[in-house]
């Protein structure tokens, strides 16, 4: 479908598709690992060279199914978020001089501010994020912090230029999105999992001290016991929201 493609090419031009940050973070880890597998210089080293042959081959496979369903999901996100950006900025009287073209390449810098973008990563970070004991996906943690700090001032200047309701809408959403994430699991800890605030407060004193901070979801079993999972590895902004009650 010729549309379909040239909608495609114009996402691709913008930066909106083909380069999100699970896409490159996985190809380039786990293209580091089979590249470094074959060349230590040990005394397995033939071993380990057609040891990584194998794996590298498997990985490879893996790989592209695991980049796939990463890249539908990332993608859809990012043209979802890009579509109502322009709908939105085309409203306000601060861009009505500006053509369509002009509006897209604005929505477009902004979705790529406030969503992870692997290429907006600084080289310096991108390394970074390779080395074993810092851990190879520290880019999200990164990530997290930029979009944010964008946020708030892509609100801030909006503020700035009297469109009051667009930053009140964006400020709600990047609340919702990291404050009443927290807030929203407490609540159903006590709605659906039948814990209530002074019990989920006794349960997190019980807690180790890595976690007593963290986002948990509390639920009584049928036996009565207090069932606890951890929710802050599912939120990319933890780092900033744990504690938050």
């Amino acid at each position: 479908d010729k549309a379909a493609q040239a909608y495609f090419n114009k996402l691709t031009r913008l930066g909106l598709v083909g380069e999100e940050l699970t896409t490159g973070e996985l190809k380039r880890t786990l293209g580091k690992f089979s590249e470094e597998m074959a060349i230590q210089g040990n005394p397995q080293n033939a071993l380990n060279s057609v040891f990584a042959s194998k794996i590298g081959s498997l990985a490879g496979k893996t790989k592209d199914s695991i980049i796939r369903a990463y890249r539908a999901s990332d993608e859809l996100g990012k043209i979802a978020a890009f579509e109502m950006e322009v709908e939105k900025l085309s409203k306000l009287p601060t861009y009505a001089a500006m053509s369509r073209a002009e509006i897209e390449k604005l929505a477009a810098k902004r979705v790529r501010m406030t969503m992870p973008t692997y290429s907006e990563i600084p080289p310096a970070m991108q390394h970074l994020a390779t080395q074993p004991i810092i851990g190879p996906f520290m880019s999200f943690a990164y990530e997290s912090g930029r979009t944010q700090i964008n946020n708030l001032k892509i609100i801030r200047e909006e503020l700035e230029n009297g469109n009051k309701a667009y930053a009140l809408s964006r400020a709600g959403g990047h609340l919702l999105a990291t404050a009443g994430y927290t807030v929203g699991i407490k609540a159903l800890s006590a709605l659906l999992g039948g814990v209530g605030d002074d019990e989920q407060e006794a349960m997190r004193e019980l807690l180790p001290d890595y976690e007593k901070n963290a986002v948990i979801y509390f639920s009584k079993g049928e036996d009565g016991k207090v069932n606890y999972t951890n929710w802050s590895f599912n939120n990319p902004y933890s780092g900033f929201t744990d504690g938050i009650s």
